[in-house]
């Protein structure tokens, strides 16, 4: 278990409210200590006799192995038998800790609210330096809150301290925003204005990947609009996710083409009916596999004529269509009377 002191004052904000409210007690205050049995944030104990400090590596604390790196790095089963517990210095009750001390009461239970998530969650391994990351990027960014800023201007900041492997610290900071903003209330017309939609975030139940689908791949920003106003229309229709995951990928390829063919394409008026026939070989001479080719064209054909129907591309020419002659032809397999060979 984890353990703390005294709760901050919350202030008026319905944010720092919520979390309050769902923040546990043992959470709230500005340290959080940690127990090195905790599956999530501990590794366990030290494996020198009389030393209560959670491991760091080798099953030693981290004060333990710079005296065993210091030592010469003797066997290690010889230097946990033959070693003596660390002598107590200042600071040295805040080594199994986390100081949130010098972060302001907001941002103070937004990082105690993901400590007790993912400690719940009990899914993932989160070494304590990471957390610690995480602390002092909000410490010295000066920020409120984490929701202050986008997500991706603090993938920024991550990428730009030069860290040696932040994968840890961005998947960390990705999982808190996700929490933050799901504490917050999930304000649906905003997920569908993103470029990512998440499934669950959406209010759609799904049981198997995929359970997100992008739009930010789609180059062109007129084409991105309209291909999210489609599959937000499938959707409403009653397509499954997977479905309409499956039919964004499909434009993800015509977005693909066009910039290949005109790297400005600045509007609905590239597609022609000559782009379209070039297309058609495009998909047919690529690498993918026949019925997913095949797919991929009744999708654009299923997106080209919805547009026209709605007008959500005023100017896309009357010939720029695909009729059910060209789509391809799947074989049909021989009756079974009829040897495939001589």
């Amino acid at each position: 278990m984890l353990s703390a002191v005294a709760a901050p004052d919350t202030g008026p904000d319905d944010l720092l409210a919520a979390a309050f409210a769902a923040v546990r007690p043992e959470f709230r205050g500005p340290i959080v200590r940690i127990d090195a049995d905790d599956p999530v944030f501990g590794q366990g104990r030290c494996g020198v006799a009389g030393c209560e400090h959670t491991s760091w590596a080798i099953q030693l604390c981290s004060a333990h192995h710079q005296r065993w790196t210091l030592g010469g790095k003797p066997a290690v089963e010889h230097f946990r038998a033959t070693t003596g517990p660390i002598a107590l210095r200042a600071g040295s009750e805040m080594v199994d800790a986390f100081d949130l001390s010098e972060l302001s009461a907001r941002p103070r239970l937004e990082v105690a609210y993901i400590l007790q998530r993912r400690h719940d969650d009990r899914s993932v391994r989160v070494p304590p330096s990471t957390i610690r990351h995480l602390i002092g990027l909000l410490t010295h960014s000066g920020a409120t809150s984490l929701l202050d800023r986008p997500l991706d201007a603090w993938l920024d900041t991550i990428r730009a301290r030069g860290w040696k492997d932040p994968t840890r610290t961005i998947a960390l900071l990705r999982y808190a925003y996700r929490q933050l903003s799901d504490l917050g209330g999930i304000e649906v017309e905003a997920e569908y204005a993103s470029d990512i939609w998440v499934a669950a975030r959406l209010g759609i139940h799904v049981s198997r990947s995929p359970n997100q689908t992008r739009f930010d791949t789609i180059a062109q920003p007129w084409l991105r609009i309209a291909v999210k106003r489609w599959a937000r229309l499938r959707l409403g229709s009653g397509k499954t996710f997977g479905t309409v995951h499956v039919e964004v990928r499909a434009m993800l390829w015509f977005s693909r083409f066009l910039a290949r063919r005109d790297h400005l394409a600045d509007d609905e008026t590239d597609i022609t009916r000559d782009a379209i026939e070039a297309y058609l070989v495009w998909v047919i001479a690529s690498h993918l596999a026949p019925h997913t080719s095949t797919t991929y064209i009744t999708c654009l054909r299923g997106f080209l004529d919805t547009c026209r129907r709605h007008d959500w591309l005023p100017a896309l020419a009357p010939t720029a269509a695909l009729y059910p002659e060209d789509l391809p032809r799947r074989p049909r397999p021989l009756p079974r009377f009829i040897p495939s060979s001589s």
